[in-house]
């Protein structure tokens, strides 16, 4: 429990309501607000659910709207505030930049050719120990300008992880995609054969 605080305070989240101790694992609520269940705010939700899910390593085939809340039999911790969806929308705003399509939809993956470039291909195939760190940044930034937002790089990376000799730690690919989708950083853009990092 004292780890799963810990990872929401690098992560910038909000203090969990409730941490509730399963045969499966840990599970975090936070109890928001009610807000009108209309699409937009439905889209959002998702949106954010993900965002969460990827910041904390958790199940991300479990962060959809559709499920239900069972009643936590084994509490750890309760915090008793109360947030709203614009808090995790300012928190996500804050830590991720998050990708647009031409369209206006966020979460779009936009096909740019960049993730075909022969060094990222040749990147996605692993690297050894020393080059890792490197890898996973540039990776990252990849994804970015490939249109991806922060989560589905992450899970880019983190799926790929096996083919580094050895896997970077799951908190290392974490920070190199927190790293990648600041401001600052302008992702690859391709120019004729080659490629640049900004």
């Amino acid at each position: 429990m004292p780890d799963v605080l810990d990872r929401c305070w690098e992560t910038g989240l909000p203090r969990p309501s409730i941490i509730s101790k399963t045969p499966n694992g840990l599970h975090i609520y936070w109890k928001i607000e009610p807000a009108q269940a209309t699409e937009k705010a439905l889209r959002l939700y998702t949106a954010l659910l993900r965002s969460v899910a990827a910041a904390v390593d958790g199940d991300l085939a479990a962060a959809t709207p559709e499920r239900y809340l069972r009643i936590p039999y084994c509490l750890v911790y309760f915090n008793p505030a109360v947030y709203t969806l614009q808090d995790f929308s300012t928190w996500r705003d804050e830590n991720f930049e998050v990708a647009t399509s031409a369209s206006g939809e966020t979460g779009a993956l936009v096909t740019t050719g960049i993730l075909d470039h022969p060094a990222v291909r040749k990147l996605l195939e692993g690297v050894e120990k020393g080059r890792r760190d490197n890898s996973a940044f540039t990776l990252a930034l990849a994804f970015k300008a490939a249109g991806y937002i922060p989560e589905q790089a992450l899970n880019e990376l983190t799926s790929g992880n096996f083919r580094n000799r050895p896997p970077l730690p799951a908190a290392q690919l974490r920070a190199n995609v927190r790293s990648a989708y600041k401001s600052k950083y302008h992702g690859c853009q391709q120019s004729g054969s080659g490629s640049s990092a900004k």
